[in-house]
């Protein structure tokens, strides 16, 4: 049986799904962190780069954005302490 032709609805979609581009706004709104934690992520090569959207205007890819999230360990891990050994009291 022949596969039936796309809507150009469901190209659109299908386009569309992966091409989103997410502002700074949205960006703080979809990770909880605020944009210089992203920058700082993205320096230390922990976070996805931006696209040049504009001379002035930079955005990212949602797909990019929730492999990034994918990655992520999930729970909660006790964090080492920074100063060795044991606490003070």
């Amino acid at each position: 049986m022949a596969r039936q032709p796309d809507s150009p609805d469901q190209n659109r979609e299908r386009r569309d799904a992966g091409a989103r581009l997410l502002n700074k706004w949205q960006l703080e709104e979809r990770t909880t962190l605020d944009i210089t934690t992203i920058y700082r992520k993205m320096k230390k090569g922990q976070f996805p780069q931006p696209l040049r959207v504009t001379s002035h205007r930079v955005a990212w890819r949602e797909s990019d954005v929730q492999e990034w999230q994918d990655r992520l360990p999930v729970g909660v891990a006790k964090a080492p302490n920074p100063l060795g050994g044991r606490r003070r009291r």
